[in-house]
């Protein structure tokens, strides 16, 4: 059984009540492509977010299982375990934190390459074609946030 760390439990004791609004902050550092390897690519993110939504009761996703003929019961996690359900998930010793986009919330981010800040098209060209954003594509349903991610 996972312990969650000090940072963990103060995040989610913050986060205490399921359904609550939230703006959230984090940032990550992805993997540029080979033809930029050597760069130092950094994204910070700032997002309304629900804490401890059920996903089974996310409209988008309840009328995706209602079209499937599938229930809340067929849902499992696609990697890691619950280490406090519904809020932290723990995988290969990474916790992450477990929320849902306020409807209508849309992410803010700036983006930087090599300390220098740059605009979001810059910045996914130093990205491998996999990992760009796709033009038209929904946002994510949930979000799972490394919790050493996190800004305060």
């Amino acid at each position: 059984m996972h312990v969650p760390s000090d940072l963990a439990r103060s995040i989610m004791a913050a986060l205490a009540t399921p359904g609550a609004f939230q703006s959230l902050s984090w940032q990550t550092s992805p993997k540029p492509a080979a033809a930029h390897k050597g760069r130092t690519l950094l994204k910070r993110t700032t997002m309304v977010c629900r804490t401890g939504v059920e996903y089974a009761n996310i409209t988008t996703v309840a009328m995706r299982l209602a079209e499937e003929g599938r229930t809340a019961d067929d849902l499992t996690l696609p990697w890691g375990e619950w280490a406090v359900y519904p809020f932290l998930i723990v995988h290969k010793g990474e916790e992450y934190l477990r929320v849902s986009p306020a409807v209508g919330a849309r992410p803010r981010s700036t983006y930087s390459v090599d300390g220098a800040e740059v605009d979001a098209e810059t910045f996914y060209g130093f990205l491998p074609p996999s990992a760009r954003p796709k033009p038209g594509e929904p946002g994510p349903e949930v979000l799972t946030i490394k919790v050493g991610n996190l800004i305060a």
